[in-house]
C-alpha cells in the first residue's frame, strides 16, 4: 500500500481535507485537528494529509503552556507503550498509527510516538510519513546513528537517495571508527546507480551499456505497442455501446461527455469536439467543466500538430514556433474567456495567474492571483507566484510579504516550502538584506546542498565574496 497523493483519496475525504486546511490558515487548530485524526483512520496513507496534521500539532503545542505538554509527555508511558509495541508485532499496523497520532496530539514531539509510526508506515509501505517522523527524531539526536540508518532505508524507500547518501556521509564523519558505516555508503551508492539507471543487467555482468539501454527501448515499445492495441478496441466497443444507449436518451448530456473523453483518449479530437460543442449548445446552463475539457482537447489537437512535424525540414522551427505562438495565444484567451464566464471560479481565476505569470504577464497575473489566494487549495501556491511577480516589479516590501505569509502557512519543509524560502533570500539580498538572506539559503543547505544554486551562495558567504 503505497504513500497515497490527494487525488488518490475517495471525494469525501477531500473533502474533509479542503476544511481542515482552511481551519489551519484560519489557526483554528483544534478543529483542525479533529478532522484530520479522522482523515488519518480513513486514510493512513495519505502523505499530505498527514503532514498537515502534524504542522497543526506543532503549531497547537507553541500556544500551549509548558506544563500542560509536561504533563503529556507521561502518556505513552503510562497507558500505550506496551500496547503499541504489542501492536506492531502482531501486524496491527493502523492501530499503531491511531495510537500514535493520539499521543502526538498531546505532545508534538514524542519521540516515542514517532518511532512507533515511523515503524508501522515503513510496514505499510508509507516511507514518506516514516521519513518526517524519523527526521524528528534525528533532530533531537543526531548522534543516534540506529535511527538515522532508520531514516536513510526509509529515504532510500522513498526514492530520495541524494538526502539517504547526505545523511550517511554525516553519520561516517560523525562515526570515524565505525567502519560498517562505509561499506553500508558504498552499497546505497550502487543501489541509488542501479535504481537512477536500471542497470541491473550490468550488475550481474549480462551485457553492455549498449545493450541494456537497447533492450530497454525495445522492451518499452513492443509493451507500448501492444498496450496501445488493446486499448484501442476496448476504447472504440466502450464508444460503440455508449452511442447505442445516446440514440435512446439524447438528452442524456453526461453520457455525451463520456463519450467524448473517450474520443480524447483515442485521439479523435475532432469528434471529441463535436460531443463537446452539442453539450453546450443543447443542455440549459453553463458548466464549467465542459469548457475546461473543450480547452483542453484543442490543446491537445495543437500538441498533435507538434508531434506530426518532420524534424528534419529545414523550416520545421518556424513551424513548430508558429503552432506555439497559436497554442499559447488560444490558451489564454480561452482563459480570460472562463474567468468572464465564471468569475467565482477559483479554479480558473488561478489558472489564468499561472499561465500569465509563466508568460511574463506579471500584472494581469497580479489581479488574478490576488483573487486565487482566497482559495485554500490554491492558496500557497498564489503566495509563492505573487511573491515572484513582485519580485520581477522590483517591489521588494511586498515580495517579501508574500513570501513570509506563505512560509507562515507552510510549516513542512517540502519542496513548495523550500521554493519560497529561496526566492525569499533572493528578494533578500536583492534589496541590500545580505545577511537575512544568507541565513534562509543555509536553511536550505542544511536539508538539501544540491537545491539550485544553494551550494554556490553558500560558500560565497563563507569565503567572503
Amino acid at each position: 500500500m503505497p504513500d497515497l497523493d490527494e487525488a488518490d483519496i475517495r471525494t469525501a475525504s477531500r473533502d474533509r481535507y479542503e476544511k481542515a486546511k482552511a481551519a489551519a490558515i484560519k489557526n483554528n487548530l483544534n478543529y483542525a485537528v479533529t478532522l484530520l485524526v479522522g482523515l488519518m483512520k480513513m486514510e493512513p496513507g495519505f502523505f499530505d494529509g498527514r503532514m498537515l496534521l502534524r504542522a497543526s500539532q506543532i503549531k497547537r503545542d507553541k500556544t500551549r503552556g509548558k506544563f500542560t505538554r509536561g504533563l503529556s509527555k507521561f502518556f505513552p508511558k503510562l497507558f500505550s507503550a506496551i500496547g503499541m509495541k504489542s501492536a506492531l508485532k502482531k501486524g496491527k499496523y493502523d492501530m499503531v498509527l491511531v495510537k500514535a497520532e493520539e499521543i502526538l496530539c498531546r505532545d508534538s514531539e514524542d519521540v516515542f510516538a514517532h518511532e512507533m509510526l515511523s515503524e508501522a508506515c515503513m510496514k505499510m509501505d508509507f516511507p514518506r510519513a516514516a521519513v518526517s517522523s524519523l527526521d524528528i527524531i534525528r533532530k533531537t539526536n543526531p548522534k543516534n546513528t540506529k535511527m538515522c540508518l532508520k531514516m536513510v532505508s526509509a529515504l532510500e524507500k522513498s526514492g530520495q537517495f541524494d538526502q539517504a547518501l547526505a545523511i550517511m556521509g554525516e553519520q561516517i564523519k560523525a562515526n570515524p571508527n565505525d567502519h560498517n558505516l562505509p561499506r553500508l555508503q558504498k552499497d546505497l551508492a550502487a543501489r541509488a546507480t542501479i535504481s537512477r539507471g536500471n542497470y541491473e543487467k550490468l550488475a550481474t555482468g549480462e551485457g553492455s551499456v549498449r545493450d541494456v539501454l537497447r533492450d530497454k527501448d525495445a522492451q518499452e515499445s513492443q509493451e507500448r505497442d501492444e498496450s496501445a492495441h488493446k486499448s484501442t478496441e476496448a476504447l472504440q466497443a466502450m464508444i460503440s455501446e455508449k452511442e447505442e444507449k445516446l440514440q435512446e436518451v439524447p438528452e442524456d448530456y453526461k453520457l455525451c461527455t463520456d463519450i467524448a473523453a473517450l474520443y480524447v483518449q483515442m485521439g479523435d479530437y475532432d469528434r471529441a469536439l463535436e460531443y463537446y460543442d452539442y453539450v453546450q449548445n443543447n443542455s440549459m446552463g453553463a458548466d464549467a467543466y465542459v469548457d475546461r475539457a473543450i480547452a483542453d482537447t484543442v490543446l491537445r489537437k495543437y500538441d498533435e500538430q507538434l508531434d506530426m512535424l518532420d524534424p528534419g525540414a529545414p523550416d520545421f522551427e518556424e513551424q513548430a514556433e508558429a503552432i506555439r505562438g497559436e497554442k499559447l495565444e488560444f490558451q489564454m484567451d480561452d482563459c480570460r474567456r472562463r474567468v468572464d464566464k465564471y468569475p467565482t471560479d477559483m479554479d480558473i481565476r488561478f489558472e489564468l495567474g499561472k499561465l500569465c505569470f509563466e508568460n511574463g504577464e506579471f500584472e494581469e497575473a497580479l489581479h488574478a492571483l490576488q483573487r486565487a489566494q482566497n482559495s485554500p487549495s490554491h492558496r500557497l501556491k498564489a503566495l509563492n507566484m505573487l511573491g515572484q511577480c513582485f519580485a520581477m516589479q522590483h517591489k521588494h516590501d511586498l515580495a517579501i510579504r508574500s513570501f513570509e505569509n506563505g512560509i507562515k502557512e507552510k510549516q513542512i519543509f517540502d519542496e513548495e516550502r523550500k521554493e519560497m524560502v529561496y526566492h525569499l533570500g533572493c528578494v533578500l539580498e536583492a534589496a541590500g538584506r545580505g545577511e537575512e538572506a544568507v541565513e534562509h539559503f543555509k536553511s536550505i543547505y542544511e536539508l538539501d546542498i544540491g537545491y539550485r544554486d544553494i551550494a554556490q551562495r553558500v560558500d560565497q558567504y563563507y569565503s567572503g565574496n
